[in-house]
Parts: C-alpha cells; structure tokens; sequence
C-alpha cells in the first residue's frame, strides 16, 4: 500500500509499505480522509522525540472497515471514524471514559502507525460511527471538533458570557464555532494571519485581532465595556501566549491551555492566586466529546468548508512541507488516499 512515510528526521515522502493486518480486537480500516494536525507539523519541524522516525503519521481519519469488526459490530463496509487516544480498557480512566487520560494510552502517528495510508488497523475500542450526512473530510474532522468539545467540558462553561480565543488555527476556530453552538455569541479571537482571522470574522467572532499589533486587553476592554474575558483558550501554546492569558482573564476566569507549543516557561503564578483564576489543560477527546462534535457538525453549528483544503496522495508530500514551512494558503489540510 501507499504512505506518507516520515523516515527520518526532516524527511516524508511517499513510499510503497507492507499492508497492515489486523490483530484480534482490531478492525482493519480502508482510510477515507485523514486531517494533518498542527502538532504533527510542530513534531516535523522541531524533531520532538513524541513522534520518532520512522513512522506513519496521522490520527484524524475515518473509513471503512475491510476486515474484522467481531466484538464491535462493525463489520466490512461500515463508515467508521476513529479516536486518536486509545486506552488500555481496563484502568479506572478507561473504565469511566476517559481514555485519553489512560496511563498505558496508545496514539495513532506516535506510538503506533497512523493513518497517512490506504490502510490502518484500528482497535474496535477505539471505533465511532460515520454519520451517512457527512463528507469523508467533514468526517475526518471529528477528533480536532471532539478536542473542541472536551476544552468547555473541562471547565464545565456551557454558559459563556465573554470568550477569547487565542489563536486562529483548526482548534482555535473550532472552539469558536464549538462556543457559539452552545450559547456564547460574544467570541473574540486573535491570530496574527490576516487569513486566519477573515475566517473567524466569517465564522461569527464579535472581533478578531493582529495580537502582534493590537493593545488586546484595551480591545477586549473596548468590546466588552471596560470588562475583560471570563474563559481564555490558548490554541498556540506559546509561552507568551500562555502569560498573555494569565494576564487578561478576568478575576475568577478560566483559562484553558490546549496548544501545544512550548514546554518549559516562566508564568507570573501570582496572578493565578490573587486573580483566583482556573488554569486547566485539556489534551484529547472521549468518545462523548466526539459524538456531540459529530451532531454539531451534522448540524450545521460546525462548518469548516471554507478553510480546509484537500488534497491526493500524490501531492501529499508538497503540501505537508508548504504547512511546516507556513506557505500553504489553507488553514487546513486533509488528505484523501483515494477512498470515498
């Protein structure tokens, strides 16, 4: 079969790879679609040791089962979408739903192969429905969207006043469009991509912002009549960043760190105590947090048909480099191997 091998430090291509087989408890799935994350771009660019070569990246992707399907149901032909996160089954995490917080947790394109491939095994655990109404790249986009879902469940906000969303990219639009689908209209975000942020405009933010050249808490203060947010989501992860959202939260806000950017930064801690703020970070979706993305989605709360692109297997390659290398016009990128 066909794959977007990442063979080495700095090197993917597409190459010709044994077909996988399916092992017992394990659906052999014939990839549809499978969305590029930011964090595989951020792996490729930095050589991060939690994804090492040689490997088979990707873990946004839906399908259709070819072989196995035993102890699921799903059985040959079935439309199937797939969490990145597969737990053990048998910890108390697993056992309450919470895989991705699983101790022994496996990751498609990480600790085992993922699904830049015609071909993927997937353990049954680890299965979802494909809504019938939904594209093969709608599909694929599940996981990010069920990542969205998961950051509001974390904090337990379903009913926002003031939302400021930091960051432009796939999952900060999605926890914009995942926060106005539950009742918050009055969504702020901040990318410095004047693409990124027409987009977000497009989607329904109240405002959207060049933090690089935008006095933010003034913005926030001029939007919000001299208010500032009470929920912060940073999607990149930076550590400025990160001290941005300590700093503009409102007093008993919260704040949620999702991006995944830079790890070892220096935080005023005081202003956690004395602003009594909520700190949380969120990594991952449950199978809930997926399933009510997907309704979102099949809803129409949930469009990402004007900033995701597609492209072949054969131009795969180019378009991953052109997303590390920032020159790719779209937010977003699935690809399609070639099954519908």
């Amino acid at each position: 079969m066909k794959a977007l091998h990442y063979s080495d430090w700095k090197k993917i291509g597409l190459v010709d790879v044994t077909e996988p087989q399916a092992a017992s408890g394990e659906v052999l799935v014939r990839v549809a679609a499978c969305g590029i994350c930011g964090s595989e771009l951020e792996s490729f660019r930095s050589e991060s040791p939690r994804r090492t070569p040689p490997l088979i990246m990707g873990h946004e992707f839906c399908g259709h089962v070819v072989e196995g399907g035993s102890e699921s149901g799903f059985t040959s032909g079935a439309k199937v979408i797939a969490n990145a996160v597969v737990g053990c089954g048998t910890c108390s995490d697993c056992e309450s739903g919470n895989d991705y917080l699983c101790t022994r947790r496996r990751v498609f394109g990480m600790n085992m192969d993922g699904a830049f491939a015609e071909y993927v095994r997937v353990p049954e655990r680890a299965i979802l429905h494909w809504p019938s109404s939904l594209s093969a790249t709608e599909a694929s986009l599940a996981e990010p969207a069920g990542n969205a879902v998961h950051v509001f469940r974390a904090i337990n906000e379903f009913d926002h006043k003031r939302v400021l969303v930091l960051g432009a990219g796939p999952i900060g639009l999605f926890c914009q469009q995942v926060c106005q689908a539950l009742g918050g209209s009055d969504v702020v975000v901040t990318d410095p991509q004047s693409g990124r942020r027409d987009v977000a405009s497009r989607l329904g933010a109240r405002l959207a912002v060049n933090p690089m050249e935008t006095d933010l808490v003034r913005a926030c203060q001029d939007v919000w009549s001299g208010n500032g947010p009470d929920v912060v989501i940073d999607a990149v992860g930076t550590a400025a960043t990160k001290q941005q959202s300590l700093a503009i939260a409102s007093v008993g806000g919260a704040i949620v760190w999702i991006g995944l950017h830079s790890d070892q930064v220096a935080i005023s801690s005081y202003l956690i105590t004395l602003k009594e703020l909520r700190v949380v970070g969120t990594y991952g979706a449950s199978a809930d947090d997926m399933k009510q993305a997907l309704d979102l989605m099949v809803s129409g709360d949930i469009d990402a048909s004007t900033w995701v692109a597609t492209v072949d297997f054969e131009n795969s390659a180019n378009a991953f480099m052109e997303l590390v290398d920032g020159t790719h016009a779209a937010t977003k990128v699935v690809i399609n191997p070639g099954s519908d």
